[in-house]
């Protein structure tokens, strides 16, 4: 498709009346996505892909002599007090006109990159074309449309997205399982996000008789893939609070400083309990930490030397960031930790548990008040009220039971690998997947990541 130039602007309401006043009665309303008019290059001696944009309280952008012509009337070129999205593309002599109405709907970063480019971008690893593929080039209501990108056609038309992430560690994303989603949903074509471990597939949101969020979950569990229904509006996330341990880490720090204590197994019963919901928070973790009593401090530094940060973690928190996002690493387990960890992957803040320490020994008790799941929570409205966003701009993630009141406000609240009590209170779930598949779920593309 040459001559495809788009420029994704605000809409405001009133558009339609503004838009005739501009380029004349159009046959069709606004509210059904994109409607094409389409005419001969030389009807009205244009260029086949001479663009004519409409931008937020500018004129039109058309040749000089401030007219311009459309289905062959001749127009004055007005000011426009309204935004919308109008663009021409072209092929063989051929030019169509097309004028779309972006009233209410979020344009991502991809709408812009060229059709080539989304060519390459959109095929499988290691797949081959199947005869599904021709479903997949923008057919609506039996009829062939223009190749706009596909992440702008799927923005337009569907208020929610299928999220796929497979495991890219052990297993491939196939077109066998993408093509059950499609059947499943009956939604827009799917979206590559990453070849052969990530795609979106926009779809309608939740109706009487439709998949539910937990149905397609546990289809897809079957084939190793996580599967995360999400809203396409407002999509990408100012905020990002996450839990530490078992988390952006991969170990429980109270249990490995036990263990080289020789508590290990008491330490380990009490906060398997507790991550379960069966001990209040602020409960198990007085009691863990009343075993230590006595013990020496020089244990951390041991237990520091062996944490593993879990692959993309980093990344998580720097493409986030680079999208001007706010972050914050904020645990039950101790600032020791948190301070290293949150270095590492560059969290902006972080926030954790005080051990109280005399002489280089452990005195068994706390320096500072429990920060257990309301003290999480507040911290996630605090540092959305400091970022001047709402709670429904935020994304938090873990995998214990005092995660739980953070990632149900959570405007996307993600359950990494969590246990049986979150899992059944938590809809959207990573069980299978990493850390990318937080960013796949913002309709983030690994073309996109910072690592």
């Amino acid at each position: 498709m040459q001559g495809f130039r788009p420029v994704a602007l605000q809409p405001l309401t009133g558009i339609l009346a503004r838009l005739r006043a501009g380029i004349g009665h159009l046959d069709q309303p606004f509210d059904q996505g994109a409607h094409i008019h389409a005419r001969p290059a030389t009807q009205d001696r244009q260029s086949p892909a001479s663009p004519r944009l409409f931008h937020r309280r500018q004129r039109l952008l058309a040749p000089p002599g401030h007219a311009a012509r459309h289905r062959g009337v001749q127009h004055a070129i007005q000011s426009m007090g309204c935004d919308v999205f109008v663009f021409s593309c072209g092929t063989r002599g051929q030019n169509a006109q097309i004028a779309i109405d972006l009233h209410g709907i979020s344009i991502d970063d991809m709408a812009a990159k060229s059709y080539s480019q989304f060519q390459r971008e959109s095929r499988l690893a290691g797949t081959s074309r199947s005869r599904h593929n021709q479903t997949y080039r923008g057919r609506r209501h039996g009829h062939s449309l223009p190749q706009l990108p596909m992440s702008l056609r799927a923005t337009m038309s569907f208020p929610y997205a299928l999220t796929l992430v497979a495991d890219r560690t052990a297993t491939t994303l196939t077109h066998e399982v993408i093509d059950i989603a499609c059947h499943m949903l009956k939604g827009g074509a799917p979206v590559v996000l990453s070849p052969g471990e990530a795609v979106d597939i926009p779809c309608p949101g939740p109706v009487p008789g439709a998949p539910t969020a937990a149905t397609l979950r546990t289809i897809f569990a079957r084939h190793k893939v996580d599967a995360l229904l999400v809203k396409t509006r407002g999509r990408r996330k100012a905020v990002l609070v996450a839990d530490m341990d078992s988390t952006i880490i991969a170990n429980e720090t109270l249990d490995d400083i036990a263990a080289h204590l020789g508590v290990g197994e008491e330490v380990r019963l009490i906060t398997e309990a507790s991550m379960n919901g069966e001990i209040d928070f602020e409960s198990a973790l007085r009691a863990r930490v009343a075993l230590l009593e006595g013990k020496p401090a020089a244990v951390l530094h041991e237990v520091l030397g062996e944490i593993v940060i879990r692959e993309d973690a980093a990344t998580l928190v720097r493409t986030m960031k680079a999208h001007r996002a706010r972050t914050a690493l904020v645990s039950g387990g101790f600032t020791f930790f948190t301070d290293h960890v949150a270095g590492i992957c560059g969290f902006d803040e972080n926030h954790g548990n005080v051990l109280e320490i005399r002489d280089g020994i452990l005195t068994g008790r706390l320096a500072a008040d429990v920060l257990g799941p309301e003290s999480k929570l507040h911290h996630l409205e605090n540092i959305a009220e400091e970022r001047g966003v709402k709670l429904g701009a935020t994304l938090t993630t873990g995998d214990g039971a005092n995660d739980l009141p953070m990632l149900q406000a959570a405007g996307l609240g993600i359950a990494y690998h969590g246990k049986p009590i979150v899992r059944e209170a938590v809809s959207r779930q990573v069980n299978f997947a990493g850390l990318r598949s937080l960013l796949f779920a913002q309709g983030y593309p690994a073309s996109d990541f910072v690592s």
